[in-house]
């Protein structure tokens, strides 16, 4: 990409992408430069090497190296009375000068912005030799030559960013400025590494000169030194590292019996180290946040489960509506528990659309047990060590957010929330989907061992809980740890009710107003759910619910509220806006338009197809985003009319003249799967014999070629979708008849369905 920036020539220094570096500014284009960058590009400045440090005043292009960097300013500070300015300036990515000039006391440049070099870990021959870089960098970070705070730990993650500091604080601008040039990153990484090893070698070889100069001491002359060392230790420390040391044996006597033998070992190493080990040492630190680690988790304190089945019941009820399946199965886990105290259960995941309450009703069901809950979140974590923890060898290690909740909770029997585990990835650094096999599995977790702690740690006790938008990302051998209950949405009634017992206490108490202050009445709580939403939770009602409060409570704090606030259809729009969505849903069907039902990761949904003909021979068009299942089904459904073209009454001449065009609106939205197969089929029979299907109907079911109608799934997002879209009549496949026979009476009573098994049973129902 090419851009034009202004260039700030530098003598003797070279700014390497990643990095933050000061930099004086005095002379005048180096000024203007200034100005002109913070003025009108954002703060970007080209920041070039001059070839002669002693030319004052450069004047074309011939005067710089032609590889420079283009920087940010952070910071602009003047210089009191010297007319100097100072920056601080942080490198973006190398730049490549195209053309060069000079504009009213200003070098403009236009620039090719370069591709940032990449060192990859995952080869072996480039981690072994990071591995080792690091390795020999903390020894010199710990003997004093480069200070920690300037090797940023978040850094060493980046070994080009590492290579280019440590290059920066130690070449002189030439070697640097072919180091800029370089496109080898390998060979970069190399020189990095050369020159902590020299400072590595010149270390030992004072430490080895010290050592020389002590052993040509007389003895008295080595006791000497030797009593006042020992004195300069104890004036510092008094009598504090043998107090800490005392400290943690006791601790470690308490929880001694609860320990592993190999748990047993690894924390008293750890005490010997310390004793060992130099006070201000970087070991020591390590050491101790090691040990105080340890000593604040949880072996033995636990709380007391309350195993009342009708009060934890009673608890569940007030926090939630209805989901009476979900309860049930809460106080089964109860119920087991009180009978059998030694059961480890099951690893429970709560599935289902955004905003249907997956996470507090996890939350609720701590509070029904009368058990602390830690809740981590998992959307987004790439890393193994996130769930592991890392190695106490790496700098800035420590332990992964499993061992990290265990100590916010305080027990060992907590309810643990793992928030969107369906949204865990993976990349070079692991696969923390797979470090969550060991966690979520009740016969593995007894002996859990994270990476920083290095000992067996008991999880058994746990109760986890998972929640997820869409079980099929969750990788199989992961999601057969768990078990899946599916919290699908709420229909308009459901909704109301949440509104009235929670949504509404909740905002009106957050908004600072009474209770009396604004009502909402039934009829307009429908119409916000039907003009205003199109969701299967509750968080766009609660949205909207806020709004409105907010409005209520500016007019109360401006002193206008002077009488309570009835919301009526005709103030809604002043409050929320015009509709959004349309109070008159479209049920109506017609010659060769149908309504399907469709599932979605966030939901059922109704999905409207129709067709037309083209007087003009070829296959059949498909168009609408339909993937390549759908396409299939489409193609199933012809050959099926073709096939039963008597039986069906349908002219098989029409196909030789004619074909055939089929849309899903909604084009832009991509859809697949088997379900739309009696959804197209219905089209295309509507349309070839002309015969307009029933209005406040929609179906869903696989066919095949030989005319039967086989079972889908989702059938009670499916059905809740058609209660919302006003549909009278729901058309679904024999075999589904048990998962509607699990839907809720109070929903299942509000649509009429009938059952098939064969196409042809569909058109009795549809014409």
């Amino acid at each position: 990409m090419i851009k034009e920036l202004p260039v700030l020539p530098v003598k003797d220094l070279v700014v390497f992408p990643h990095i933050f570096i000061p930099i004086s500014v005095g002379r005048e284009f180096s000024k203007n430069a200034m100005f002109e960058s913070v003025d009108h590009y954002s703060s970007e400045i080209l920041i070039l090497l001059q070839k002669n440090p002693e030319q004052s005043d450069p004047k074309s292009m011939i005067d710089f190296h032609e590889i420079g960097v283009v920087c940010n300013i952070v910071k602009k500070e003047a210089v009191k009375g010297k007319g100097v300015y100072k920056l601080l300036v942080q490198g973006l990515h190398r730049a490549k000068v195209t053309s060069f000039s000079e504009v009213g006391g200003t070098f403009i440049s236009k620039v090719e912005e370069l591709d940032d070099l990449t060192f990859d870990l995952a080869v072996p021959k480039n981690k072994a030799l990071y591995d080792t870089m690091i390795k020999d960098l903390v020894y010199i970070i710990e003997k004093g030559f480069v200070s920690e705070a300037l090797i940023p730990v978040k850094e060493l993650d980046n070994p080009m960013a590492t290579s280019y500091l440590l290059l920066a604080m130690t070449l002189d601008h030439l070697e640097n400025q072919k180091i800029l040039e370089s496109l080898n990153s390998f060979e970069i990484v190399t020189t990095a590494y050369q020159q902590i090893v020299k400072q590595k070698n010149f270390i030992n070889m004072k430490a080895s000169i010290v050592e020389d100069a002590k052993e040509s001491m007389t003895q008295s002359q080595k006791e000497y030194f030797l009593k006042e060392q020992m004195k300069a230790i104890k004036k510092e420390l008094g009598e504090d590292k043998e107090n800490d040391l005392d400290a943690y044996i006791l601790k470690f006597e308490k929880i001694e019996k609860l320990l592993t033998k190999d748990a047993r070992e690894e924390i008293l190493k750890n005490i010997k180290k310390l004793k060992n080990s130099m006070s201000e040492s970087y070991e020591s630190t390590i050491t101790r946040n090691y040990l105080d680690y340890i000593f604040e988790l949880p072996f033995s304190e636990s709380s007391n489960d309350n195993l009342d089945i009708s009060l934890a019941k009673e608890v569940l009820d007030s926090e939630h509506c209805h989901l009476a399946d979900v309860k049930e199965r809460i106080l089964e886990f109860l119920s087991i528990k009180k009978l059998n105290p030694d059961s480890k259960g099951t690893i429970i995941c709560f599935h289902g659309p955004p905003g249907v309450g997956k996470t507090s009703f996890a939350k609720s069901i701590a509070i029904a047990l009368d058990r602390k809950c830690v809740r981590i979140a998992l959307g987004g974590i790439k890393d193994e060590s996130e769930i592991r923890g890392h190695r106490k060898t790496y700098v800035g290690a420590m332990p992964g957010k499993i061992m990290q909740g265990m100590k916010q909770a305080g027990v060992v029997n907590p309810v643990f929330v793992l928030d969107e585990i369906d949204k865990l990835s993976s990349d070079f650094r692991g696969d923390p989907s797979s470090a969550l096999l060991e966690v979520l599995d009740p016969e593995q977790n007894n002996t859990f061992k994270d990476h920083y702690m290095n000992i067996e740690y008991d999880l058994s006790k746990v109760m986890f809980i998972a929640t997820a938008n869409n079980v099929d990302t969750i990788p199989p051998a992961l999601r057969d740890r768990m078990e899946l209950i599916n919290i699908s949405g709420y229909c308009e009634d459901e909704k109301i009710e949440i509104a009235k017992r929670f949504i509404i206490p909740k905002r009106v108490k957050e908004g600072g107003l009474r209770d009396k202050d604004v009502s909402f009445s039934k009829p307009i709580l429908q119409d916000i759910i039907r003009q205003y939403t199109k969701e299967f939770g509750v968080r766009e009602l609660e949205r909207q619910v806020a709004k409105i409060v907010r409005k209520v409570s500016k007019k109360k704090a401006e002193d206008k509220l002077t009488k309570p606030i009835t919301l009526t259809k005709q103030n809604l729009k002043s409050y929320l806006g015009p509709d959004k969505f349309s109070d008159i849903e479209d049920n109506k069907n017609g010659v060769g338009v149908v309504t399907g039902l469709a599932w979605t990761p966030y939901g059922g949904e109704i999905l409207k197809l129709e067709c037309i003909l083209i007087e003009e021979v070829g296959e059949t068009i498909l168009t609408g985003r339909l993937g390549e299942v759908m396409q299939e089904s489409a193609k199933i459904a012809v050959s099926v009319i073709k096939n039963n073209s008597k039986k069906l009454k349908v002219d098989p001449e029409i196909f030789k003249k004619n074909r055939i065009h089929i849309h899903a609106p909604a084009g832009a939205i991509p859809k697949d799967g088997p379900s739309a197969g009696v959804s197209l089929l219905s089209s295309m029979v509507s349309l070839l014999t002309n015969q307009k299907i029933k209005d406040s109907i929609a179906m869903t079911g696989e066919i095949t070629l030989t005319g039967k109608v086989l079972p889908v799934g989702g059938i009670r997002e499916k059905v809740l979708a058609a209660i919302r879209s006003g549909i009278k009549l729901v058309i679904l496949p024999k075999d589904c008849k048990g998962d509607f026979d699990n839907i809720p009476e109070h929903l299942s009573s509000k649509i009429e369905v009938k059952y098939v098994s064969s196409v042809f049973e569909i058109f009795k129902e549809i014409f």
